[in-house]
């Protein structure tokens, strides 16, 4: 099995040296990839693995999400401004207050609402025009926030009230995800049947109708779990990293999917455990 990771020299070159990577996003299509160091933002073409576009903003973007059509990428810096960036046109289309800097972004599948969620709880926002439409969870830190794939709900992982799932026009919570902790990633499967919740070592996988545990999987002290995601297969999987690679691993059995070694970029290996 071989799992090349292109163009890492060409990335490589467009860091200033020492400096740390603060923002990564890609297109749903996996066609370009945006990609911040401090303050200064650049777009790519991957097929191409060639630089499109290139900004510069006031303050470090640390926050980015594309729209799921690609044509739009959100931009939040430190100090908490968005900037609504139209990747046709090479322009600002809406400066938004978001109040504080989120710690992730995620837009809906109609593609003109996004949600943040921070310090101060997850708002839902028209990045249109800018507007606030929803605050959930206001008031309590909320690490990561993603819509149900119709759009009518949406799931938080909060740093001490576990995960809920709310829904979008009311803010009202629907269903509490009991005994989860501190909750650092939240996944929906195509359909919103299904949530895949990260506590710490452990990645579970919950029934969004009765709260119920499907499936799950701890790991040792050793290993560090990046992010979870539902496959095209409809396979659960968690990115996670040990000190000598990164794994891909699926939730119900733990059984290896993908290896890379951790700081190469190179290929995968087939002798892992």
């Amino acid at each position: 099995m071989r799992h090349p990771v292109a163009w890492q020299s060409t990335f490589a070159t467009a860091k200033r040296a020492g400096a740390p990577v603060t923002g990564v996003a890609l297109t749903p299509d996996g066609n370009h990839l945006a990609t911040a160091v401090g303050p200064v933002v650049r777009i790519w073409s991957v097929a191409r693995e060639a630089e499109l576009q290139q900004l510069k903003f006031d303050d470090e973007v640390r926050a980015m999400v594309f729209s799921p059509s690609g044509h739009r990428v959100v931009f939040a810096t430190a100090s908490g401004t968005a900037y609504v960036w139209n990747t046709r046109t090479a322009s600002t289309q809406v400066r938004m207050d978001l109040g504080t800097c989120p710690y992730r972004m995620n837009c809906a599948p109609g593609g003109f609402r996004m949600v943040t969620a921070g310090p101060d709880g997850a708002r839902v926002w028209n990045i249109a025009s800018g507007e606030r439409l929803a605050e959930i969870a206001s008031g309590t830190e909320v690490l990561d926030a993603v819509f149900s794939p119709d759009g009518t709900t949406l799931a938080t992982g909060g740093a001490d009230g576990g995960a809920g799932i709310f829904d979008t026009r009311s803010g009202a919570e629907v269903l509490r995800l009991t005994g989860t902790g501190s909750v650092s990633r939240v996944a929906y499967d195509r359909e919103g049947a299904r949530l895949l919740t990260v506590v710490g070592l452990t990645v579970r996988m919950w029934d969004t109708t009765t709260g119920e545990v499907l499936a799950g999987h701890r790991y040792t002290p050793d290993w560090f779990v990046h992010a979870v995601a539902f496959g095209p297969d409809r396979q659960a999987r968690a990115l996670a990293r040990t000190r000598d690679a990164l794994w891909l691993r699926r939730v119900g059995d733990g059984a290896r999917d993908a290896q890379w070694p951790s700081g190469t970029g190179g290929g995968g290996r087939d002798d892992a455990p």
